[in-house]
C-alpha cells in the first residue's frame, strides 16, 4: 500500500512500483496456510480502514499462537502531507481509536466471528 499522499507523482516511486494495483482484501481462511509462529502483530500507523481491519482479521485465522495484537498511532506525521492538507497520513487526519469507546467498536469490528485468544491493544 502507498499512504503518502505527497509522493503519488514522486519519480523514484514509480521505478519501483510501476504499476499500482488494488490487491484483494477478501482472503480465503485456508486452514492449511496458518503461521504457528506468529505471537505478537503490530499495526503502526493504524486507521480503521476496511482494508486494516479484513488484514488483521485475516492474521488471527491463520496464527493459532497470536497473543497479541498491538494498533499504534503513527506519531511521526508527514509535513509534506499536512501541507497538502490530505488526510491519508496527515497528522491531523487519521481517525485513529482515541477512547475506551471507539476502542471497543473496533475490537468488536475486528475479532467478529473470529476464534482466537489474542488480546488487542491500543497505543502510541
Amino acid at each position: 500500500m502507498w499512504e503518502h499522499a505527497c509522493e503519488v507523482d514522486d519519480e523514484a516511486r514509480r521505478i519501483t512500483f510501476p504499476e499500482r494495483s488494488n490487491p484483494s482484501w477478501a482472503l480465503e481462511l485456508d486452514s492449511s496456510a496458518k503461521n504457528l509462529l506468529l505471537k505478537e502483530l503490530q499495526v503502526v500507523g493504524f486507521r480503521p480502514l476496511e482494508q486494516q481491519i479484513a488484514f488483521i482479521r485475516a492474521v488471527l485465522g491463520r496464527a493459532p499462537n497470536l497473543e497479541r495484537v498491538v494498533l499504534r498511532e503513527d506519531l511521526e506525521p508527514c509535513e509534506d502531507c499536512d501541507a497538502m492538507a490530505r488526510p491519508s497520513c496527515s497528522s491531523t487526519g487519521h481517525v485513529f481509536p482515541k477512547n475506551k469507546s471507539e476502542q471497543s467498536v473496533i475490537v468488536t469490528q475486528v475479532t467478529d466471528g473470529i476464534i482466537s485468544s489474542a488480546q488487542i491493544f491500543f497505543g502510541s
